[in-house]
C-alpha cells in the first residue's frame, strides 16, 4: 500500500488487494479531515470501469467492495461493457447540505483516483444526484469521468426519468400475474422507491406502507402516493412529519419490512435483512440490519422486489425462498439506472441536441431497459420454477 500526500488530503492506494475473498484491482482512499471517501474498483478487463458515488453517514471498506462486485454483476446480466466500481463517501458528522460541498468533496477524491485509472466513471447514487454530479462535470478535467447529468451537461435525468423504478416496475409486472394481492410497502420513498410507486399505481397495485429514514406510515386501504410524491419532490425525506394525523405512525421504520403486504420492495441500503447468526458481521455494513426469522415469522410476502443493492443476504434470500418468496434479486431488476448511464455516456452529443432528439432518444433507452429487466426476470421465473436458488441463477447471468 502507498500513501501519497496531495495537498491537505491523504491517500491510500491498493492494488491487487483481496476484500471478503473477493479480489480487486484498487482500493483508493482519500481522507479529507474526518470524512473518508473510498473507491473499490473490481476489475479492469474492459475499456472503462462505471459504479455510483454514495453519502453515507457511516460506511466500511467491506461495503464498498460489495457494492462494486454488485455493479459488475450488473453489467454483466444487462451486456453492458463496462466493469465494476463503487464509491462510498462517509460523513460521521453529517452529510453536508449543500449540493456545492458535496460536489467538492466527489471531485476531490475523482481528481485522485482518476490519476490511478483514467477510465474510471462516476455516477448518480444516494444524496449524489444529477445536480451534484453535473456541478462536478463542470470541472473540464472531469467531464468525462462522469454520467447520470442533467439536461443541460447533455445527461438523460436518470432520477427524473425513473429509469431505475420503471426496470424494477417490470420485473414485479413480469413476476406477479399470478399474485391474487396487489398491496405493496416500498422501504426507502426516495428517488427509486417514490418513483417505483407512483409507477406501480398507475399499474393497479395499492401501495400500503412507505418509509425513509425519518419514518414509516401505512394504510392498509391504500396511501394517496400522488400526493406524497409531490410532497417528497418538494420536500425530500421531510415530507414524512408533515403526512395527515388519519394515517398510522409507527416509531420503528424497520419494521416495515414485516408489513402484511403481496410485494415487500427494500429500495434503501445494503444489508437489511439477515439470518439470526449473521446479525453480527452484516450490523458492520448495516446497524439497522433485522433478522429473516422476523418475517418468516409474521408471514413473508409473495415476492420481495430488491431495488436496493444487495438488501438481503444470499441465506436469507434461501430461507425466503423456501417458503414460497419469490425473489427478484437486484443485480437482474435495478439496472435500469446503470444502463441509462451507460447509455448517456455513449450519446451525450446526441442528448445535448433539440427535444425531439432528446425524446428519440429517451425512448430507446427506455426500451432497453424493459427489453433487458423484462427478458432476465422471465428466465429467472423458469429456473426458480426448475427449482435453482435465485442468486445462483443471478451470479449465472453475471458470469455468462
Amino acid at each position: 500500500m502507498t500513501v501519497i500526500n496531495i495537498a491537505s488530503s491523504t491517500v491510500e492506494h491498493a492494488t491487487d488487494v483481496e476484500i471478503d475473498g473477493i479480489g480487486f484491482r484498487h482500493l483508493i482512499t482519500s481522507r479529507h479531515g474526518n470524512i473518508i471517501a473510498r473507491t473499490a474498483i473490481h476489475t479492469t478487463n474492459l475499456p472503462k470501469r462505471l459504479g455510483g458515488v454514495r453519502f453515507v453517514d457511516r460506511g466500511s471498506v467491506e461495503e464498498v467492495a460489495h457494492l462494486a462486485v454488485g455493479m459488475s454483476e450488473k453489467a454483466a446480466a444487462a451486456n453492458v461493457p463496462i466493469d465494476g466500481l463503487k464509491c462510498l463517501i462517509e460523513c460521521p458528522d453529517g452529510v453536508p447540505g449543500a449540493m456545492t460541498d458535496r460536489a467538492a468533496l466527489i471531485a476531490a477524491h475523482l481528481q485522485i483516483a482518476r490519476r490511478i485509472d483514467a477510465d474510471i466513471i462516476f455516477g448518480p447514487d444516494m444524496l449524489a444526484p444529477e445536480s451534484v454530479l453535473s456541478l462536478v462535470s463542470d470541472a473540464p478535467e472531469l467531464t468525462n469521468h462522469v454520467t447520470g447529468l442533467d439536461r443541460a451537461h447533455g445527461g438523460i435525468d436518470i432520477d427524473g426519468n425513473a429509469l431505475t423504478a420503471i426496470g424494477v416496475c417490470e420485473a414485479i409486472l413480469n413476476s406477479c400475474t399470478t399474485i391474487a394481492g396487489r398491496s405493496v410497502a416500498v422501504q426507502g420513498f426516495g428517488a427509486v422507491g417514490a418513483e417505483l410507486a407512483k409507477l406501480l399505481v398507475a399499474e393497479g397495485y395499492r401501495i400500503t406502507a412507505v418509509s425513509n429514514i425519518l419514518g414509516l406510515i401505512r394504510c392498509d386501504a391504500g396511501l394517496d402516493v400522488a400526493e406524497y410524491h409531490e410532497a417528497w419532490r418538494k420536500a425530500g425525506d421531510a415530507w414524512i412529519r408533515a403526512v395527515s394525523s388519519k394515517l398510522e405512525r409507527v416509531c420503528d421504520i424497520q419494521a416495515i419490512l414485516t408489513s402484511t403486504c403481496d410485494v415487500l420492495v427494500p429500495a434503501a441500503r445494503t444489508a437489511v435483512i439477515a439470518t439470526e447468526e449473521e446479525l453480527a458481521r452484516v450490523a458492520d455494513e448495516n446497524p439497522d440490519v433485522i433478522a429473516v426469522e422476523r418475517l418468516l415469522d409474521a408471514g413473508p410476502p409473495s415476492v420481495i422486489a430488491e431495488a436496493a443493492n444487495y438488501p438481503l443476504t444470499e441465506r436469507a434470500e434461501e430461507l425466503l425462498q423456501d417458503e414460497g418468496t419469490l425473489i427478484l434479486p437486484d443485480v437482474l431488476i435495478n439496472c435500469g439506472g446503470m444502463i441509462g448511464c451507460w447509455y448517456e455516456y455513449e450519446n451525450r452529443q446526441a442528448l445535448l441536441g433539440d427535444a425531439s432528439e432528446y425524446n428519440r432518444s429517451l425512448d430507446t433507452c427506455r426500451a432497453r431497459i424493459r427489453q433487458v429487466i423484462g427478458r432476465n426476470t422471465k428466465a429467472l421465473i423458469q429456473a426458480v420454477a426448475a427449482g435453482r436458488y435465485v442468486r445462483d441463477v443471478a451470479n449465472s447471468f453475471a458470469k455468462r
